[in-house]
């Protein structure tokens, strides 16, 4: 099946790639997206680096960027880039481009930016305060959770991504949405949500070999 076959891709590569041969040297061709992403699921669990070339490639899915975002807004603050895509996926009734705007003219961090916007009334202030407070509880739960196979730690990001990111998933998928099936939407949220467990097992498999969460996020 598919999956097998990427398996076997990821296995040759690593092969020649032990052999000497230059990670330039290597393609993979395939006839249909079907088969691109469990090759590229097969290149990642065997850890093989590699670029996709036309099309838009598994860590340029958006429920992936989103739940990265969020990981690295958590254990990086002032990673404000992050904060602004998270920021424009939650949607907390300010605009990303409007925190992009006065970071770039006043050099206040995004991070600072929601702490003032979390203290005010209104439907943003509160919106704004609960955001913080899921990252900020990704962040320590990120740090006191155990190590044991990074299970733990994947889970963790797991429950955060549903806190924070599922329900604006839902969302965009239901925009994008044709003729609004809600089968064809539940299905199509399912795959997205596999895409995001299938990060996660990247993740836990490099908690696995020693790395931290930090090195992890700015690797990927």
């Amino acid at each position: 099946n598919e999956h097998e076959e990427g398996s076997a891709i990821a296995q040759s590569i690593k092969k020649l790639l032990k052999a000497g041969h230059e990670p330039t040297e290597i393609a993979v061709l395939y006839r249909s997206r079907v088969v691109k992403q469990p090759i590229e699921e097969a290149l990642i669990t065997a850890g093989v680096p590699y670029v996709v070339v036309g099309d838009s490639g598994f860590f340029q899915k958006r429920e992936v960027r989103d739940l990265l975002s969020l990981v690295r807004f958590a254990v990086q603050p002032d990673s404000n880039l992050d904060a602004l895509r998270v920021v424009d996926a939650v949607k907390i009734g300010v605009s990303a481009k409007k925190l992009e705007d006065t970071w770039e003219a006043t050099e206040t961090s995004v991070r600072q930016q929601l702490e003032v916007l979390a203290r005010k009334g209104g439907t943003t202030g509160p919106r704004a305060a609960t955001l913080l407070a899921q990252v900020d509880a990704l962040a320590k739960a990120l740090r006191s959770a155990t190590s044991d196979f990074g299970t733990a730690q994947g889970e963790v990001i797991f429950q955060a991504w549903q806190q924070v990111l599922l329900a604006p998933l839902e969302k965009y998928v239901c925009s994008e949405s044709k003729d609004g099936d809600e089968k064809l939407i539940k299905k199509e949220v399912e795959r997205r949500t596999e895409n995001v467990r299938f990060l996660l097992n990247d993740i836990e498999r490099r908690f696995a070999d020693g790395a931290s969460i930090e090195d992890i996020v700015d690797d990927i």
